[in-house]
């Protein structure tokens, strides 16, 4: 049994291969050639200090969106590592983490077990502070949702902020957390299985392209994963059209505990990762 403890890292490297992992690769939704973009960015040559810069972008201009970094290589340096301990011994059973800001605070919800309680971890402007805890309980509508291994996926739709999750029991739950994620009062629905896809399901990835938001499922007992499709927003659950199972291959997906989704140039990219496959695969698809 493990203690219910948390540490905060700054990672040195990504070990992709602490855990047999599995890439899979799906060429756009459709498929298109992938080609990763040439950015020119315009920036004056010399600046006086407590100048305020406008790097111009003149190529290309349907960017998606971008970030600045000057500080390339921050992930090569040495980790430090915080252990929080048993904040304010209130953790039972944790299970996953998923950290958001909303404005100009960081934020942190844990799930547990049970998939009726969450515990939310809050920073305040800054991911070096001690955090503070709140245990969330509530009651979903729908069913009992069950046990959960599952994080908490986010999204924002206009001033609401939205949640999903799903549990061992085929159950996905939808979090509406209002216009601020420091809301005590949620509001939760379940949906039983939804369209039949789902066995054992252990985590869910969202993603968007073409104004359509997309939620991958990761499936314990059948082996495959499941793509739904919300429309433009999850607060209703999937919606009719492009819900499938894929890779259904026991030799890839064997006792898999994690998936993550990743776009990369024109190509989605499904990361996995499996207890018992002792290999790595990539597998092309047109989804």
């Amino acid at each position: 049994v493990l203690s219910p403890y948390i540490c905060l890292a700054m990672f040195e490297r990504i070990p992709l291969l602490v855990l047999p992992l599995i890439l899979l690769v799906f060429l756009g939704i459709p498929r298109s050639n992938a080609q990763c973009p040439i950015v020119t960015v315009q920036l004056a040559d010399s600046a006086c200090e407590g100048d305020t810069l406008f790097p111009q972008i003149s190529a290309p201009t349907n960017l998606e969106h971008f970030e600045w970094d000057y500080c390339a290589g921050d992930l090569l340096d040495a980790p430090t590592v915080t252990n929080f301990g048993n904040v304010q011994s209130a953790l039972t059973y944790p299970r996953q983490i998923t950290l958001v800001e909303d404005g100009n605070t960081w934020l942190g919800f844990i799930s547990n077990l049970s998939a009726s309680t969450i515990y939310r971890l809050n920073f305040g402007s800054s991911l070096d502070n001690n955090p503070t805890l709140d245990t969330l309980n509530f009651t979903p509508s729908g069913a009992n949702p069950g046990n959960s291994f599952s994080k908490i996926r986010f999204r924002k739709e206009g001033s609401n902020w939205y949640g999903v999750q799903v549990t061992e029991q085929e159950r996905m739950i939808i979090f509406d957390f209002g216009n601020s994620l420091l809301n005590n009062n949620i509001l939760a629905s379940v949906i039983n299985n939804p369209l039949g896809l789902m066995d054992n399901a252990r985590d869910i990835v969202l993603a968007e392209q073409n104004d359509s938001v997309f939620g991958f499922v990761i499936n314990l007992a059948s082996e495959d994963i499941t793509i739904y499709r919300f429309g433009a927003s999850i607060a209703s659950g999937p919606i009719s059209g492009f819900n499938e199972s894929i890779i259904e291959d026991s030799n890839l997906l064997n006792n898999r505990s994690a998936l993550e989704v990743v776009k990369h140039c024109d190509d989605w990219l499904v990361f996995v990762s499996s207890f018992f496959c002792h290999t790595s695969a990539r597998s092309w698809g047109r989804y």
